[in-house]
């Protein structure tokens, strides 16, 4: 059994550390190491830049690097070497999953290209997907080109493979975060993680913060004074309240969250929107939403449930001590529930638009 293998469980992923990118003489390249949550270097994993059709595997060290140089066949039609995901529209080259453009950046402006590969001018971006395998399985996927600095520094295998993720970066802390559309809104896949005065990692375990996100109490999450947690302050609370979420998001209200259900179809919606693992029955993760057990911290500062129950933070007060939360457990639907404001629990933070 391979060292990946042994690794996958409760906490399960691939980190991609000094992750680089660079575009010497208009060509793509990457290198990174594949780290397992431990630290333990994983060998053998196998690293695939799937446009140029270029791959390599990981050391004994975990080390890997991948270069994709220039190359010289014409493309002269809106579809590319025949490929049904690559496309040029409107001087734009677009890598596209399921109809979605996952890149539209880059300008062609007449030039030549091989299969997937291009010799541009010096603005242009050069995309492509890279892919982490492992036993023929499709692990994980990003798109990169040459102006990104790097990609999610944590590739997290409970991710749903088959989805296109966007992508955050907080810019208090630098931390990244995978983004999902689902409807018309605009979700973090996974909890936050910014840390504030009243947050918690579930059993002040630093490593639970990264698989599970902050435990905020309602007032942390919403960024009012402590005293919120047990006196009414619904009138502090605006429309879009960005509470602790990065710039240009917000904590979800009741409505955003009974738009999100009606997206996914309505009730019962658990196994869909839960993570592929770390649960006692896995989620099918259907849209990417990636739900993960985090269990909630109790005012006294205990910490409860931690493999089989999560309940997302709104900002919707229902009286003086409680607050409503998207709620998941052992069950099949998700239900809005009241919680009491001084006990923690996670948050997904949703797009402004």
């Amino acid at each position: 059994m391979s060292i990946l293998n042994r690794c996958r469980g409760p906490l399960a992923s691939l980190a991609i550390a000094a992750m680089t990118l660079a575009a010497p003489g208009h060509a793509l390249s990457a290198s990174g190491r594949v780290l397992s949550p431990a630290g333990i270097a994983l060998p053998g994993v196998k690293i695939r830049l799937a446009l140029a059709g270029l791959s390599t595997s990981s050391d004994a060290s975990g080390n890997w690097s991948l270069a994709a140089g220039p190359s010289s066949i014409e493309a002269t039609s809106q579809r590319i070497g025949g490929a049904d995901h690559l496309f040029l529209s409107k001087g734009h080259l677009q890598v596209r999953w399921n109809g979605v453009d996952a890149s539209g950046r880059g300008l062609f402006q007449g030039t030549r290209s091989a299969g997937f590969r291009a010799m541009a001018p010096r603005s242009q971006e050069i995309p492509d997907t890279l892919l982490f395998m492992q036993d023929d399985t499709l692990l994980l996927k990003d798109t990169i080109s040459a102006s990104r600095t790097g990609i999610v520094s944590v590739l997290d295998s409970t991710f749903n493979p088959h989805i296109v993720y966007g992508s955050l970066t907080d810019s208090r802390d630098g931390q990244v975060y995978r983004t999902v559309k689902i409807g018309d809104q605009t979700w973090m896949a996974r909890n936050l993680n910014f840390k504030t005065d009243s947050s918690f990692c579930y059993e002040d375990d630093s490593s639970a913060c990264t698989t599970k996100g902050r435990l905020y109490t309602w007032s942390a999450a919403m960024g009012l004074d402590d005293s919120c947690d047990v006196n009414a302050c619904s009138t502090q609370v605006a429309a879009r309240h960005k509470g602790v979420c990065p710039t240009g998001w917000h904590v979800p209200g009741k409505v955003a969250w009974e738009t999100f259900m009606n997206a996914v179809g309505g009730n019962p919606a658990q196994p869909k929107l839960k993570a592929a693992s770390l649960w006692p029955v896995a989620g099918t993760d259907e849209f990417g939403f990636r739900a993960v057990p985090s269990g909630y911290r109790s005012e006294l500062g205990n910490y409860f449930r931690g493999k089989e129950y999560t309940a997302l933070w709104s900002a919707s007060e229902v009286a003086r001590v409680v607050a409503s939360a998207q709620e998941f457990y052992l069950g099949t639907d998700v239900d809005f529930v009241t919680s009491y404001k001084v006990e923690g629990n996670p948050l997904r933070c949703l797009l402004d638009d």
